[in-house]
């Protein structure tokens, strides 16, 4: 899986290592988006299973989805 950058993002977060993470920090929730390759699809696809991997040593409250709404504030 690889991160990958959407018009929402309105910020990159990065770590050393690690590839740059375009996300939308709205100031309750970190969103990012992400694509699998293909044996990511095929796997998902015939298995259903997903890791969550999370760098540090605690785990923040995180969900997964493959589609989002985006709701304009006026």
């Amino acid at each position: 899986m690889k991160p990958i950058e959407f018009r929402e993002a309105n910020m990159t977060m990065s770590l050393s290592g690690c590839k740059n993470l375009p996300v939308l920090n709205d100031g309750q929730q970190i969103l990012s988006k992400w694509k699998g390759g293909f044996w990511d699809r095929i796997d998902f696809l015939l298995f259903g299973t997903m890791w969550l991997c999370v760098k540090g040593d605690s785990q923040p409250p995180v969900w997964l989805k493959t589609r989002i709404k985006f709701v304009k504030k006026y």
